[in-house]
């Protein structure tokens, strides 16, 4: 094995564990808050153990395992947690009021800066 084998094999097994660890850390993967939390500690324990075991054979046996879990994880993480989406009613902005005046703040900021 050479030396930049040995270099891009380690970045990309550091990149896939830090992937790993980071979707145990935001991401859900189920509604119930128990399994959720297992799942998630099995996936930050086999990141870690795929970034820090000394055997390179190991390493990237647990980094081959990891990749489709941390792609199933993202894709439940958008079904069970999607973004929220969130629609102003009608009139909202006209409730809040028109802007302030802020061109005497801006004239000043002109004078002072340019």
């Amino acid at each position: 094995m050479t030396l930049r084998h040995l270099f891009a094999t380690s970045t990309a097994l550091v990149l896939i564990s830090t992937c790993g660890i980071t979707s145990a850390m935001f991401g859900r993967f189920i509604d119930n808050p128990a399994i959720d939390i297992a799942l998630r500690v099995g996936l930050a324990a086999l990141s870690l153990l795929c970034m820090f075991h000394p055997d390179d054979a190991v390493s990237t046996m647990t980094g081959v395992i990891l990749v489709p879990l941390i792609a199933a994880g993202v894709w439940r993480h958008a079904q069970v947690a999607p973004p929220k989406n969130f629609v102003l009613p009608e009139g909202a902005i006209a409730a809040a009021g028109s802007a302030p005046d802020i061109s005497a703040m801006a004239a000043e900021a002109k004078r002072d800066y340019g």
